[in-house]
């Protein structure tokens, strides 16, 4: 796994809204054409993008999975990855 994707996991491991926006930040070269720059101040929308992130991961843990479909469920978004 590369150190991208081991950094990003770790960050979604802790389901921080904040810790996953700064990571955003970080890597801003890579965000920055696929999402509007308002949107990373929008909690629930990064609430709901970790969500879809870990459910798209197979390195994480069950119950955090399971968090991610709680979350998605209360936003009503769906468990699709598009």
């Amino acid at each position: 796994m590369n150190e991208y994707a081991k950094e990003l996991g770790e960050v979604l491991k802790t389901f921080d809204v904040q810790k996953l926006r700064h990571f955003i930040l970080e890597h801003w070269d890579m965000y920055r054409h696929l999402t509007a720059p308002e949107l990373i101040n929008d909690d629930s929308w990064l609430k709901g993008c970790m969500a879809k992130m870990i459910l798209a991961r197979i390195d994480m843990p069950d119950d955090l999975r399971e968090k991610a479909k709680e979350v998605l469920d209360e936003l009503g978004w769906d468990y699709e990855i598009y």
